[in-house]
């Protein structure tokens, strides 16, 4: 993962014991986390600005506002989340996964490039997911190891490597600031909910990159992630849609490449993949590729 804020690779609160911590009432590996008021003026004032002007909009009690409506909004998606069953079946996988915990922290706080030119600016970035580990062989599915991993490289370079990995799962921090959302066709919730997939996934140690449709993200991972995000949309009767916005006809989505992908779903995480494909919406196609076995 990037490194931290203060140029700590991996985890953010290396020795920030003094940050606050609330663990979600449903899934209890589920931590939202805010930085320590000294912390928390070296993203927000670099210039010292408190101390220098007594700069009010970074004083203590603006310290503790900022942290109630990042704790507020958290929850207040969490909850939204939790009514839909497909929102259930993510935490609940994350909840029964290896002690590992996945903490959310504002947005803002995942590395000072992101407080750098337009990315300050509202709405342009407002959630991401990655691995506290310093390395991929921890969240890779040790049952994948010697499978094809295929995509550019830096120099735009189409590369293939093999899959490694223990597959023991890491822990993992999400990075989401509600507030920072661009009025799109996905909801704060919806943003949310794709980023807890990503979570289990890395949770659980069942990461895989294998290539996928690019209107679906070019990867494993995000097709995973807006499939179930889309499933979870469904049930709020909103229509699904690719990684890049556009309309989704749900009965020519299974195509091999998918099915393959689904097909995996159902090999490494099968309470997971039981659990969606019972999810009335209309449209599942975990459901459909079900009922293609049968």
């Amino acid at each position: 993962m990037a490194n931290g804020i203060f140029g700590i690779p991996n985890d953010p609160t290396v020795g920030a014991s003094s940050w606050s911590e609330v663990t979600y009432q449903h899934a209890s590996k589920i931590i939202i986390s805010y930085p320590s008021f000294d912390d928390w003026r070296k993203v927000y004032d670099p210039g010292d600005l408190f101390n220098r002007f007594n700069d009010q909009r970074f004083s203590p009690e603006a310290h503790q506002r900022m942290r109630r409506d990042h704790e507020h909004s958290v929850l207040k998606q969490l909850d939204l989340i939790f009514i839909r069953a497909t929102g259930k079946a993510v935490l609940h996988q994350l909840d029964i996964g290896p002690p590992f915990n996945v903490t959310i922290y504002p947005y803002e706080l995942r590395s000072t490039d992101s407080l750098r030119g337009s990315a300050r600016k509202p709405g342009i970035a407002f959630a991401v997911t990655e691995s506290t580990s310093s390395g991929d062989k921890q969240y890779t599915d040790t049952r994948l190891a010697g499978t094809p991993i295929c995509g550019n490289n830096l120099k735009g370079q189409w590369v293939c490597t093999a899959a490694t990995g223990t597959g023991v799962g890491t822990g993992v921090a999400i990075y989401y600031t509600s507030s920072r959302a661009p009025e799109t066709l996905f909801s704060q919730d919806d943003a949310l909910v794709h980023e807890l997939v990503h979570a289990l996934r890395f949770l659980h140690g069942k990461v895989h990159d294998r290539q996928a449709p690019p209107n679906y993200g070019g990867n494993q991972e995000e097709f995973v992630a807006q499939l179930i995000q889309n499933i979870y949309r469904s049930e709020k009767s909103l229509p699904p849609y690719d990684y890049v916005g556009n309309p989704i006809d749900g009965e020519k989505l299974l195509t091999p490449t998918a099915r393959k992908i689904i097909g995996d779903l159902k090999s490494f995480q099968r309470p997971f993949f039981d659990a969606l494909k019972d999810v009335k919406a209309f449209f599942n196609p975990i459901r459909q590729f079900a009922l293609l076995l049968k």
